[in-house]
Parts: C-alpha cells; sequence; structure tokens
C-alpha cells in the first residue's frame, strides 16, 4: 500500500523526529548510497581497530589490535559448541537487508563474540585473571567481566557515531527504502547513549587503573550446569522483573541526566554456569530494585527470568545450537520476537516485558547467589 502524502510540517515516515521537509522530502534526486556501498561502510565503522585501554596506559599499548573475545572462548564457548560452531544474533546490515529482522545464525566459535577493541599487551593483561581460570567469587573478577561489557557497548556506541555514518544518503520511500529501517537506530543511539558512556568509561577506567573496588557492586547466580545462552552485555534497566518503573524514559534521552547503567554477564567456569549483574554504587537506587525484583524469583523460575532478559536486551549473545536446535519452534518465535522488538525507532518495552509469561525455556538449575556489595 502506498504511503499516503506528508506535509511539509508533519513528522517523517522514518521515525527520526525531524519534520518531514528537514528529512526525506528533498531525497528524491537519485543521490542516494547504494545499499552495497552503505554494507561496506558499516563494515569498515563496525570493524575499526584501536585500544580501549584506560588514557593513561595508552603509551604502554603494543599496537597490534587483536579480536579480543567478549566471553572466554577456551571454557565458556567450548562448553556450549558443537562441531566448533555456536549461534549468536545476526545483526549485520547485510543481513537485516536480506532478512528484514535480527535472525539466529551459526558461526564458528573462533569468530564468535570478538571484536576489535584492545591491543594484544592490554586484552592479555587485564583480563588473564578471568581467562582460562576458575571462577573465584571476587569483586576485581566481576569488575573484568563488567569491563569487557562496558568495553564492547563503548565500541559499538562510539562506531555508531562515526561521521561516515551520518554521510549516508537515504532512499525515497518507505516501501522502497531499505536503509532507513535499520540506520535510524544506530544513528539515534549514538547521538542519546554515547556521551553517558564516554563517563562510565572514565569511572570504569579508574577502577581499572587503581584496583579500588569500593564503588563496584555485583550480584551472582551460581547455577550448577552450564547457561545454554552466554552473554555480555549492558543496558539502562527501566522495567524490573515485576514490571516496576525504575527510571522515566525521559531521563534517558536527558543529556542533563546520567541514566542508571547495569552490566551482565553469564558464562561458564570450574564446571559452573554463573549470572552476574554488576553496577556502580552511584547506580544503585535503580539497579537495586531491579536486583530486589530478581532475587524474588524462585529458584526453578530464574534460568527462564534470565533467558527472557537476555533475548530482550542483549544482542551479544551466544547461543547452544543443541538446546537451540531441540527448542518448540512456539519458544523460538517467542525469543526472536524479543529479539527484533526494538530494531525499529521509538518503541519501547512494555512494563510487563520481562513478567513471567509461563514458558519453561530451560533449566540451568539454580545453586546459590551471593552479594558482592560492601
Amino acid at each position: 500500500m502506498p504511503m499516503k502524502k506528508l506535509g511539509r510540517n508533519e513528522p517523517c515516515w522514518c521515525g527520526s523526529g525531524k519534520k518531514y521537509k528537514k528529512c526525506h522530502l528533498n531525497k528524491s534526486d537519485g543521490s542516494y548510497t547504494k545499499i552495497n556501498e552503505t554494507i561496506k561502510t558499516f563494515k569498515k565503522v563496525f570493524g575499526h581497530e584501536y585500544c580501549l585501554s584506560p588514557q593513561i596506559l595508552k603509551e604502554e599499548c603494543s599496537g597490534d589490535i587483536v579480536k579480543a573475545h567478549t566471553i572466554t572462548k577456551s571454557t565458556s564457548l567450548n562448553a556450549i559448541a558443537q562441531n566448533g560452531h555456536i549461534y549468536q544474533i545476526n545483526g549485520t546490515l547485510g543481513s537485516l537487508i536480506k532478512n528484514g529482522r535480527l535472525i539466529v545464525d551459526k558461526v564458528g566459535i573462533n569468530y564468535a563474540s570478538t571484536f576489535t577493541g584492545f591491543c594484544s599487551k592490554h586484552d592479555n593483561e587485564f583480563f588473564k585473571p578471568i581467562e582460562g581460570n576458575t571462577f573465584n567469587f571476587t569483586k576485581e573478577e566481576c569488575f573484568l567481566h563488567a569491563y569487557r561489557s562496558l568495553c564492547i557497548e563503548y565500541f559499538k556506541k562510539e562506531s555508531s557515531n562515526d561521521p561516515n555514518l551520518k554521510k549516508i544518503h537515504r532512499g525515497l520511500s518507505p516501501d522502497e527504502d531499505f536503509l532507513d529501517n535499520f540506520t535510524t537506530p544506530f544513528e539515534k543511539g549514538s547521538e542519546s547513549g554515547f556521551d553517558d558512556m564516554k563517563t562510565y568509561k572514565l569511572e570504569f577506567d579508574d577502577i581499572m587503573v587503581t584496583k579500588k573496588f569500593d564503588n563496584f557492586r555485583s550480584y551472582v547466580i551460581k547455577f550448577k550446569s552450564s547457561p545454554t545462552v552466554m552473554a555480555s552485555g549492558g543496558m539502562f534497566p527501566v522495567y524490573d522483573f515485576l514490571g516496576n518503573l525504575l527510571q522515566n524514559k525521559e531521563d534517558l534521552v536527558n543529556p542533563n541526566i546520567i541514566p542508571d547503567h547495569i552490566y551482565y554477564n553469564s558464562f561458564y567456569s570450574g564446571g559452573a554456569g554463573y549470572f552476574i549483574v554488576s553496577w556502580l554504587e552511584s547506580h544503585s537506587k535503580s539497579c537495586m530494585k531491579f536486583i530486589d525484583s530478581l532475587k524474588l524469583i524462585k529458584p526453578d523460575r530464574i534460568t527462564d527470568a534470565i533467558i527472557r532478559f537476555l533475548f530482550s536486551s542483549c544482542e551479544n549473545i551466544f547461543i547452544s545450537p543443541q538446546w537451540w536446535d531441540n527448542l518448540d519452534i512456539s519458544k523460538k518465535n517467542k525469543l526472536e520476537e524479543r529479539m527484533n522488538y526494538d530494531m525499529r525507532p521509538n518503541t519501547m518495552y512494555k512494563k510487563d516485558y520481562l513478567k513471567d509469561e509461563g514458558i519453561n525455556y530451560a533449566n540451568w538449575f539454580f545453586e546459590s547467589s551471593l552479594e558482592l556489595y560492601n
């Protein structure tokens, strides 16, 4: 169905928030960038190489940028791999244009969960305590997992803010424009979140350099078996697991307010599975309420709550092929729906999106929990 004609001062159909006359009205001269060229631009921007070490340590960089894992390969990824492969969420622009949505796709573990955000020296030195060693419930270990999560989020936000993405010319109409559907969320995310990420990064860098963890908090859940979904990411908690509002959505885009932020990791170590949520003490107002709601979930329902949360909040997740291939199609559809909910601009999860929907996805067998608040 053709799009109705918009007035010059009406909001543009693409969801940018701009008036039509300031956005797509004058892009009918055929000068828009071809899709293949845009895909190349995205690959270049999101594949740039530099070291995210704290500024004070920059002079020590080795110079050779590596494909740093956001989730340990030797323990976590190998635990869920099948014939050297795992599933991941494919969010590349080429895949989005081809499929029209995020999909679950198979990838070799050598290429999974990597980004070009550290030199070899700092990647080895920073994360040595959690690479190949059994997790020992220390604040330092929790911090290093969270620092990785922050760095991958920072890397993506900075990439989204790249001037080369701003220069991309758009298509002609919502019916034939493939690019706006997927570039607008990147653009909006970079504009609203990158300044906040800079602040978080400086705070975490200070902890990395000083090794003082007084302002760092974590909540750890231990499972008897390996998580079938590994993850590393960060987000602004808006609603808790009971549907209670934690932060006003308007505050998340207010340049004068720094929202509370959490970092989360699920991984396997020493014969057990772990899910960690971490935050800075200054963000405890929202984050503690989020954790309190998680504590109220019965042990036999915690796995499903975490899976709902991860598929709703994170693209940097890696999935056991054995579990996913044997999952009922209706359950796959539910999780894929969660993956794709916020892929269009101006969408926000409803307040009950984390509440128990009565679906049993998996059971990692809860063993214990630990609070690292002091």
